[in-house]
């Protein structure tokens, strides 16, 4: 019975999850994460760990699911504005020559290592969570990467 009222609670918080900032939606997912693993460690049954979807929820978003889904449109918002920063700066710089003659701008290794600490954050949540996260962050990457070669192709041709 608990553990359906907590269900319904996390339904209730997913409604305003646009609502709470970045770090409370971390926070809350840590908490659930750290709930799930509690029951883990008393031997509950794995599909009994799940939040079941709460009687009054819609079955196609339970909250949860709207609280993860909020962060990972925050955080891909974040990630895709630093990535614009970044290819700016290296539309508009000269890359960088390496002592084996091949030519490189940072711009990329600078993206990577910033997805590469948020993964870290998300990695104690969900592994799901990070594959949602990594896979959209890197298809916009790969998109925008594409515009900027057109665009330096465009200015040498």
């Amino acid at each position: 019975m608990y553990h359906v009222q907590f269900a319904q609670a996390m339904d209730t918080v997913g409604q305003v999850a646009q609502a709470l900032s970045t770090a409370g939606q971390l926070a809350l997912m840590q908490w659930v994460a750290g709930y799930q693993q509690t029951l883990r460690g008393l031997g509950v049954q794995e599909e009994l760990v799940r939040l079941p979807v709460a009687p009054l929820s819609c079955e196609a978003s339970p909250g949860f699911a709207l609280l993860i889904n909020s962060y990972t449109d925050r955080m891909e918002d974040t990630m895709s504005a630093w990535f614009r920063a970044i290819l700016a700066q290296d539309v508009a710089g000269q890359p960088q020559q390496m002592s084996d003659g091949a030519l490189r701008t940072p711009g990329v290794v600078d993206f990577f290592r910033m997805l590469n600490e948020q993964v870290s954050v998300l990695e104690e949540i969900s592994l799901c969570t990070v594959a949602v996260v990594l896979t959209t962050c890197v298809e916009r990457q790969g998109h925008l990467q594409a515009a900027r070669l057109r665009l330096k192709a465009g200015r040498y041709a």
